[in-house]
């Protein structure tokens, strides 16, 4: 079973990557409410197979978050799969700040048919 952490301050895009998620009997969903929570139990190496970061995660944004992880240490934070969900307005900005491709970026409203193309890319 695959499994995918949910980090997103905002309740509402978390439980609707949840219930998207949960139309795969094959992934679990694990959420953490912070960033600050998620890099606690990454460090921790509970690691799961994708992440997906919400454009807002408490003390920072998903964005820096994300490049807090890939300036970690441990390798196998650097190289986690990452999925960043933000404003479609934000996509192309955000992905040129950061050099993520717009693939890896899910744009605000989820289109459940996109979130779950994307995150069968990344882990199947």
């Amino acid at each position: 079973m695959k499994k995918i952490l949910i980090v997103d301050v905002d309740l509402a895009q978390r439980l609707a990557l949840q219930e998207i998620a949960a139309e795969r009997r094959d992934w679990r969903v694990v959420k953490a409410g912070s960033g600050q929570e998620a890099l606690t139990r990454l460090r921790s190496l509970d690691l799961p197979d994708l992440c997906v970061f919400g454009a807002s995660v408490g003390e920072t944004s998903g964005a820096d978050l994300l490049r807090q992880l890939r300036a970690e240490p441990q390798v196998l934070l650097r190289v986690l799969p990452v999925l960043l969900s933000v404003p479609e307005a934000e996509r192309e900005e955000v992905g040129a700040s950061i050099g993520l491709d717009p693939a890896y970026i899910l744009g605000q409203p989820l289109v459940p048919a996109r979130v779950l193309a994307a995150i069968e890319r990344l882990i199947g």
